[in-house]
């Protein structure tokens, strides 16, 4: 069986994705978002009997998102805690994210935050539908246009 590790291509730009987002009332934003995902999958071929697994170690994805910023907790402390869930597409199938994090702000454009994320890719091996998750702390640098 092929290693059940998650291995890292070298790629400068592994588990990275860019979001591009309008904000709508004092909570809510919409955003367009394009990555790259370090996940567990294989692309399976079969050629008779023989099979090959070639691992396919950064995958791209785009899609949108919503996000949802509860308000700073303080009013000495500019922390933000929010949600968000992105739904988008790969070559192989649909993916999603959902992630709960804080957001400080560091002035009036720039924010720092961290987080924990939950991606999930659903994809089809053999007519056969299957699903591969990951999970892991998120980290994000926020400029905000005025």
């Amino acid at each position: 069986y092929p290693s059940r590790d998650i291995e890292h291509s070298g790629e400068a730009l592994n588990n990275f994705s860019i979001n591009v987002s309008y904000h709508f009332g004092d909570n809510h934003s919409f955003g367009l978002n394009v990555g790259k995902e370090a996940l567990q999958l294989y692309d399976v071929k079969q050629d008779g009997k023989k099979f090959t697994f070639e691992r396919q170690p950064n995958i791209l994805w785009a899609g949108a998102s919503y996000r949802y910023s509860f308000g700073e907790l303080f009013d000495l402390v500019p922390i933000s805690p929010y949600t968000e869930l992105s739904i988008g597409g790969t070559k192989y199938g649909p993916i999603g994210k959902f992630s709960l994090g804080m957001n400080y702000n560091l002035s009036n454009s720039i924010e720092v935050g961290f987080g924990y994320e939950f991606t999930s890719l659903a994809y089809t091996e053999f007519s056969t539908y299957k699903i591969t998750n990951k999970s892991g702390l998120i980290y994000n640098l926020t400029y905000k246009l005025k």
